[in-house]
């Protein structure tokens, strides 16, 4: 059978919570049952939905637990691209746009956000299924979403992580969530970001530089930022509007990080800041006693 999305959704939940399983050969009583286990109802019923639309049938709802059916001719079917145990499970051959549809339903059952701002931010997945992974993680690559995979001490299992910012955008704008917990976590994950970008568009020049100004013997004015590009455009702007000349340096700090500074550090020009009202009168006081004093 062809894969489309549909199926492409329904091969990464089995893959995921389910079972594609029949009797054993010395067993009298015959059956062949197909299964998705789940507590989440958006995803029990995502999948009997997408079942029902490949296979014109829909799986009962049990104790919104678990979606289950028994069919011969669907077991078998579906067993064309199996198995489906937690263990050796294997990554279908799929075009770009169903292994979105494969991603998410697999995220949407093993994976999980983690949120501890200003430190780390993740998307994580873990499986027993440990060969498998580098597939998830090529697939995932298609989609410019970078992954690290990282063996569980004590365990048997391995984990997929994706680590950085742009990819765990990458992953939201392109895969995403149905589980409504996990999409709302990974939201927070995303907006917990610190945008080090200035925002220009609507840019109080007057407002900005109160806020970010610092003072520094013997009488200059510095402004910070990791972001040169930042610094470029506030030099540009202090001196278009007020005739202000800065320039700006690169520093390391003691972890090794790699900052920037602008400087308004001749007299002259820190006296046009006081005079057109730039810094705070914090900052005023002291330049008025380093001036007093040098």
């Amino acid at each position: 059978m062809r894969f489309n999305k549909n199926l492409s959704i329904i091969h990464g939940y089995l893959c995921a919570d389910g079972y594609v399983s029949r009797n054993l050969p010395h067993q009298k009583h015959k059956y062949y049952s197909i299964g998705f286990r789940n507590k989440n109802y958006t995803l029990l019923k995502d999948f009997q939905d997408n079942f029902h639309k490949v296979f014109k049938v829909k799986p009962a709802l049990i104790k919104n637990q678990r979606c289950r059916l028994y069919s011969k001719e669907i077991y078998y079917t579906l067993m064309e691209n199996g198995p489906y145990h937690s263990n050796n499970w294997k990554y279908p051959n799929l075009s770009k746009e169903n292994a979105r549809y494969w991603l998410r339903a697999f995220f949407d059952c093993e994976g999980w956000i983690i949120v501890d701002k200003r430190k780390t931010r993740s998307i994580c997945l873990e499986s027993i299924n440990q060969y498998q992974l580098p597939l998830i993680q090529k697939a995932l690559k298609e989609f410019n979403i970078n992954s690290k995979i990282y063996k569980r001490k004590n365990r048997t299992t391995s984990n997929i992580t994706i680590p950085d910012k742009q990819s765990i955008i990458n992953f939201k704008k392109e895969i995403g969530f149905l589980h409504p917990k996990k999409k709302e976590k990974l939201k927070k994950a995303i907006d917990s970001f610190i945008d080090y970008n200035w925002d220009f568009s609507n840019f109080n020049i007057k407002r900005f530089m109160k806020k970010k100004s610092k003072f520094r013997k013997p009488y200059f004015i510095v402004i910070f930022s990791i972001i040169k590009e930042n610094l470029e455009k506030l030099s540009i702007s202090l001196k278009e509007k007020y005739n202000i000349e800065s320039k700006i340096y690169k520093n390391k700090n003691g972890y090794g990080t790699i900052y920037y500074y602008l400087a308004v550090q001749k007299r002259d020009e820190v006296r046009k800041v006081i005079n057109n009202n730039l810094v705070s009168k914090t900052i005023v006081n002291k330049l008025n006693k380093s001036f007093i004093s040098s």
